[in-house]
């Protein structure tokens, strides 16, 4: 008899565990139905953190009961997209998260040209792939805004009069100096 009342006893002063939930986000965008890699952020205690599995869900075990039904805040971190906090009701065990692609960031790229006499008012500078465009002021200078970061490289390609001159890699966000040669 003594033992039973103290495990009923036990069972009565030790408080049962809090009730648990797991939650799956899925992480999409209008150009990938599916994220595979990346991380994820809850804004709760301890602001608990999963990778996205190559399954395409980060998920999180154990969450306190008391925040289903609430509005909790989630943080993407995927390479290419907004880092940005969205706010999700939590009414299922799976949120949807939508991304969006960040924009590319842009550059400013300067140079100089030294161009043959023959030439001066022709030319234009284009990065190839892109819409920038840039003509040489009468000191030969130039500036042209680039999508991309400091470090990569891009295509730069020049003509005058309508005929290509120049076409190589620069590294952004330069200076560049370039020679350009008469053409024959």
């Amino acid at each position: 008899m003594l033992f039973c009342l103290v495990v009923a006893g036990g069972f009565k002063l030790v408080p049962s565990s809090a009730e648990t939930f797991d939650l799956a986000v899925r992480a999409s965008s209008n150009e990938s139905a599916l994220i595979t890699s990346g991380q994820i952020t809850l804004d709760l205690p301890g602001l608990p953190r999963a990778n996205i599995s190559p399954d395409g869900e980060a998920n999180f075990k154990g969450l306190s009961a008391r925040f289903k039904g609430s509005t909790i805040r989630i943080l993407p971190q995927v390479e290419g997209y907004e880092k940005k906090w969205q706010s999700y009701k939590l009414m299922t065990s799976v949120v949807d998260l939508s991304l969006v692609r960040e924009a590319p960031p842009t550059i400013l790229m300067t140079g100089s040209l030294i161009i043959p006499s023959s030439m001066e008012n022709k030319v234009k500078i284009l990065i190839d792939g892109q819409k920038s465009e840039a003509s040489p002021d009468q000191f030969g200078r130039f500036e042209l805004y680039v999508n991309g970061k400091a470090g990569d490289r891009v295509r730069v390609k020049i003509y005058a009069s309508g005929e290509l001159v120049y076409d190589d890699y620069q590294v952004l966000p330069g200076p560049v100096m370039l020679k350009l040669h008469t053409i024959r």
